[in-house]
C-alpha cells in the first residue's frame, strides 16, 4: 500500500537526455538562434520605453511633442519585433518537440519502461522543449529587466542602483530555499503523473480518487510554497521601491519626467525579480524530468 505523498527518486542510467536535447538544438539551431535574436532585440528596445516616457512627460510640460514622437517610435518598433518573434517561434519549437518526442518514446520502450511511464514521460518531454521556448525566453526577459533597469537607474543616480541591488540579497536567499522545496514537491507530483495511465486503466473508484487527491495535495504544496515566497519577496521589493522613490524625488529638481522614468525602471526591476521564482521552480521540475528520462529502473510500484 502506498504511503501518502511518498516520493520515489528515479535511478540514473547510462546516456543523457540532455545530450538528446543538445542534439535537437543543433538540428534546429539556425531557427532557434534567430528566435533568440528577435527576443533580445525586443527586450533591448523595450528597455528604452521608460526613458522615452520620461522624455514625453517632460516635453509636455514645456509644450514639446518630440518626446511623444520618440515614445511612439519606440512602441511601434517593440511591437513589430515582438509580433515577428511570436509568429516565428511557434513554428520553430513545435517542430523541435515533434523531433524530441519521436526519440523519447522508442528510447523509453527500449529501456522496458511500463507504458504508463512512457506516456507520462513523452508528455513531460514537452517541458524540455518548453525550456527553450518559454523558460529560456523568460530568463532573457528577467535578465534584461534586472540588469537593464539597474544600468538605467545608475544613469539617473548610482544610489538608486545601490538600493535596488540590496533587494537582490534577500531574493537570492528566498529563492534558494524555495527551489529546494519545489524540487521535492515536483518529484512527488511526477511520481503520481507516471502512475496515472495505469490507475485510470484499472478504473477502481477508490484508487482513482486516492490518486487524484495525492496529485491535488502536491499541487497545493507547490502553490502554497510559491505564495509564501512571493509574499516575503514583495515586502522586500516594496521597501526598496519606497526608498528609491524617496531618493528620486529629492534629486528630481521638479522634473516630473525624471520621476516617471525612475519609477518605470524600478517597476521593471521588480517585475524581473518577481519572475525568478517561476524559473527556479521550473529548473527543479526539469531536473526531475531529465532524471526520469535517463532512468532504467521502474522506480516504484505502478499498482499502488
Amino acid at each position: 500500500m502506498c504511503s501518502t505523498l511518498a516520493v520515489h527518486a528515479p535511478a540514473p542510467a547510462e546516456g543523457s537526455s540532455a545530450a538528446d536535447l543538445l542534439a535537437i538544438f543543433r538540428a534546429h539551431r539556425a531557427r532557434i538562434l534567430l528566435t533568440y535574436a528577435l527576443l533580445v532585440g525586443e527586450n533591448l528596445v523595450g528597455l528604452a520605453q521608460p526613458y522615452c516616457l520620461g522624455l514625453a512627460v517632460a516635453g509636455l510640460g514645456i509644450g514639446s511633442t518630440a518626446g511623444l514622437l520618440s515614445l511612439a517610435f519606440q512602441h511601434l518598433a517593440a511591437t513589430a519585433i515582438a509580433s515577428a518573434r511570436r509568429v516565428y517561434d511557434t513554428r520553430t519549437f513545435t517542430a523541435a518537440y515533434a523531433d524530441l518526442a519521436s526519440r523519447v518514446i522508442p528510447d523509453q520502450r527500449r529501456r522496458e519502461q511500463h507504458v504508463s511511464r512512457v506516456a507520462a514521460r513523452a508528455a513531460m518531454s514537452r517541458e524540455l522543449v518548453d525550456f527553450f521556448e518559454r523558460d529560456l525566453s523568460i530568463g532573457v526577459q528577467v535578465g534584461v529587466s534586472i540588469l537593464g533597469a539597474l544600468g538605467m537607474l545608475a544613469t539617473y543616480d548610482v544610489g538608486l542602483s545601490a538600493i535596488a541591488l540590496a533587494a537582490i540579497v534577500p531574493s537570492a536567499l528566498l529563492n534558494h530555499a524555495y527551489g529546494r522545496r519545489a524540487s521535492r514537491f515536483h518529484a512527488g507530483l511526477n511520481d503520481e503523473i507516471e502512475r496515472e495511465v495505469a490507475v485510470i486503466g484499472r478504473g477502481e473508484p477508490g484508487e482513482v480518487r486516492s490518486h487524484f487527491l495525492r496529485v491535488a495535495a502536491w499541487r497545493v504544496r507547490l502553490s502554497d510554497s510559491q505564495a509564501i515566497n512571493s509574499a516575503i519577496l514583495e515586502a522586500a521589493l516594496l521597501a526598496a521601491m519606497i526608498a528609491s522613490l524617496a531618493r528620486a524625488g529629492a534629486l528630481a529638481d521638479g522634473d516630473p519626467g525624471r520621476i516617471v522614468a525612475v519609477f518605470r525602471y524600478l517597476m521593471m526591476f521588480c517585475v524581473g525579480l518577481d519572475g525568478v521564482p517561476a524559473l527556479v521552480q521550473q529548473a527543479g521540475r526539469l531536473r526531475d524530468i531529465l532524471g526520469r528520462l535517463r532512468s532504467r529502473d521502474d522506480g516504484g510500484d505502478l499498482a499502488c
